[in-house]
């Protein structure tokens, strides 16, 4: 179907149709039907409705009616057509529908070809759209500044404007540096709108606030600033800095020293004069009065002499028939307040003693000490019944019974120790708590427990145990320097027999204090007292000595460098419980006779508290060939030990002697424990329980290198 267009019907826009019936042709409603040489015209009216026109017939169209030209839309070439005319071919004009439609082959200045909006009829027609006239990131329309920039690309954009790159120059471009380090001096140019520097240098102690040097008779401390050795808090020390003096002290005799005084003249003290050197006494003798007197910034003393009696207001003797107190006046014999009943006053105030019996407490008559009143106590009770006790450490230790009523911090090494608890028949010592023993225990080599609880029995008791750890003694880093610096050894060859500075082992393995150095220190051709080497040995030996008071061949002989050697598994404990009184025992053990002791101790009411967290609290047994058996009576408690509050074992092998370490808790006694017990069963370690045990006891348990 095509439309055209109908000169006839006023130019309305018709739709032709052939069809094989008949031809017709609507223009808006309005239709004209052809059939043959005759038509019919229907067309609306305002009632919309269609009303046919007849028409008369017609002999022929080319008589009646003159036909208008036709021509398809958008075909083009329908200017100058007449009545009569028609374009015969029905197919569009493609360029013209483009052009029609707004398409265009070119674009007018300031805009480009749109590649999305092309022409669908023919895609060599498109429209416009607006140039980009902008740049790329990096990129400015801009040239770029030829005496402080320098151009590293450009492109043109969709608008033909250049689009520029551009970077600054360097300060290397200019032949200059940028800026210098830390450690650099250098004069600030400009260059290309930008700071750079000429003439760097390295900078000197002096920029830094240092010297370069030490100056003249000045001590200084060394520093490092940019990788230089300056010095710094420069000072010329003092006298007394020197070992000297900065004056010569009033009264006092002197020699001049300048010498290692750092530009200083300093002094040495020879001393003051004595009292003696003027013939005077430096001091008053005993029991003497004498005159002082100034004698070279000394106070001294002259015409010395002992007073009399009279002198202090006392008598030589009282008179015949009287009595007095007694008064030693400078080392002579007085006496005051004489009558003929001195004592009168003290004996009514109830001082009626002359003296106290052992323990008491005696309180002396404030006017004659010769009266005293005298009070007893729980050791002057138990004494009074049993005067062969030692009383609080009063007494020989070689007593059977020690007997404690207070705190303190020995216990004595009698063979039975009691407390006050013991004897509560005398109130003194009802009245009395349980006496606390506090020992320290400081551990003076790795493994062995420092203290020990002895004897054969204990009753009533606390013990408080206060452990410090071993320490290695600063000595030991010196030690170490001197053998580390050998490649672990002490023995050095004999370089010099001229100097024997020096102590080490000799290749037969002792230690000598001459001719021995150290290697590299002397040699043959040459005194190499000052090298690297022999100085820094010479520092660890002195220091050695400093800090430990033994020299290296003390240290070395005497085993003392033993005690440098800890080892971090070594077990530690703070206390042994050693038996004494130890009976002795021949046994055979692999066909070799050996000899045991024996000792057993008896704990009753006892409290162990270890303070320090060693490893082992409490150690029993473990001696070679001493086997020690310890009961516990009563009710008793041990704490503290990090990881057991009691360790017990013996020895196993025929070397040690195949010895035990007992501990038992008898029938109706209990013992607590803050912390496991080890009983070392693999190592003869024996637990007799016929009591309680309120606490973990574990057997067999792994063993320490323990020593003791």
């Amino acid at each position: 179907m095509k439309n055209i267009y109908v000169g006839l019907l006023a130019a309305v826009a018709c739709t032709y149709s052939m069809q094989a019936a008949a031809n017709s042709l609507n223009c808006n409603n309005i239709n004209l039907v052809f059939k043959g040489d005759d038509f019919s015209l229907t067309a609306p009216f305002a009632s919309h409705t269609a009303i046919p026109i007849g028409l008369k017939p017609i002999s022929s169209l080319e008589s009646a009616v003159k036909l208008a030209a036709v021509c398809s839309v958008g075909g083009g070439g329908c200017s100058g057509l007449s009545f009569g005319s028609s374009d015969n071919s029905m197919d569009l004009d493609k360029n013209f529908q483009c052009t029609d439609e707004g398409f265009v082959k070119t674009c007018p200045s300031g805009y480009v070809k749109d590649d999305n909006n092309l022409c669908p009829h023919n895609k060599s027609y498109f429209k416009c759209r607006p140039c980009n006239s902008s740049c790329d990131s990096g990129y400015s329309l801009t040239a770029c500044n030829s005496t402080t920039q320098v151009q590293t690309a450009s492109y043109k954009t969709e608008c033909g404007s250049t689009c520029y790159q551009c970077r600054y120059k360097t300060c290397a471009e200019g032949g200059y540096s940028t800026t210098p380090n830390s450690c650099q001096n250098g004069t600030a140019v400009s260059f290309a709108n930008q700071t750079c520097y000429k003439d760097v240098t390295a900078k000197t102690c002096e920029n830094g606030g240092y010297k370069s040097s030490i100056p003249t008779n000045n001590k200084c401390d060394s520093t490092t600033y940019c990788s230089k050795t300056c010095y710094t808090n420069c000072k010329q020390p003092t006298c007394e800095e020197s070992g000297f003096l900065s004056t010569c002290p009033t009264n006092h005799t002197c020699d001049t020293v300048t010498s290692g005084t750092y530009g200083r003249t300093c002094y040495k003290d020879k001393g003051q004069p004595t009292c003696e050197d003027g013939g005077y006494k430096s001091g008053v003798p005993t029991n003497q009065v004498c005159t002082p007197v100034s004698y070279s910034g000394r106070t001294c003393y002259q015409n010395c002499y002992q007073p009399q009696c009279a002198a202090g207001g006392y008598l030589d003797a009282c008179p015949a028939n009287q009595t007095g107190t007694s008064v030693t006046y400078y080392g002579r014999n007085c006496v005051k307040n004489c009558s003929d009943d001195p004592g009168a006053v003290c004996k009514a105030a109830g001082y009626t003693a002359t003296s106290c019996d052992k323990f008491m407490t005696a309180e002396n008559c404030p006017s004659d000490s010769n009266y005293k009143k005298c009070t007893h106590t729980c050791g002057s009770r138990i004494f009074a019944d049993n005067p062969t006790y030692n009383i609080d450490g009063q007494g020989s230790y070689s007593n059977p019974v020690n007997v404690i009523t207070k705190n303190g911090t020995y216990l004595g090494s009698s063979a039975t120790t009691y407390s006050n608890i013991n004897f509560p028949q005398y109130a003194e010592c009802k009245a009395l708590p349980k006496p606390v023993i506090t020992l320290n225990a400081a551990e003076y080599s790795p493994g062995t427990a420092p203290t020990s609880i002895s004897g054969n029995r204990i009753e009533n008791i606390d013990f408080v145990i206060n452990y410090t750890p071993y320490t290695k003694p600063k000595a030991c880093d010196y030690l170490y320097i001197l053998k580390d610096w050998n490649g672990g050894t002490f023995c050095f060859k004999k370089q010099n027999s001229s100097y024997s500075n020096y102590a080490v082992y000799d290749s037969s393995s002792y230690c000598k204090e001459s001719g021995i150095c150290v290697d590299d220190c002397y040699n043959s051709s040459s005194y190499n007292y000052n090298s690297y080497e022999c100085g820094e040995y010479r520092q660890a030996t002195e220091e050695l000595e400093e800090y430990s008071g033994y020299s290296l061949c003390q240290w070395l002989n005497s085993n003392y460098n033993n005690s440098c050697q800890v080892s971090s598994s070594s077990a530690t404990s703070a206390v042994k419980l050693d038996p004494s009184g130890r009976t002795t025992s021949t046994y055979t053990c692999d066909g070799k006779s050996s000899t045991k002791y024996s000792a057993t101790m008896y704990l009753k009411n006892v409290n162990i508290t270890v303070n320090g967290s060693p490893k082992i609290g409490v150690v029993i047994g473990g001696g070679a060939h001493y086997e020690s058996t310890i009961i516990f009576e009563g009710t008793n408690k041990i704490t503290g030990g990090s990881a057991h509050a009691v360790w017990v074992r013996g020895h196993n092998t025929c070397s040690y002697g195949k010895v035990k370490g007992i501990l038992q808790v008898s029938s109706g006694a209990t013992l607590t424990l803050g912390k496991p017990a080890c009983i070392y069963t693999g190592w003869n370690g024996v637990l007799n329980k016929y009591g309680t045990i309120s606490g973990t006891v574990t057997t067999n348990c792994s063993t320490y290198p323990l020593k003791w």
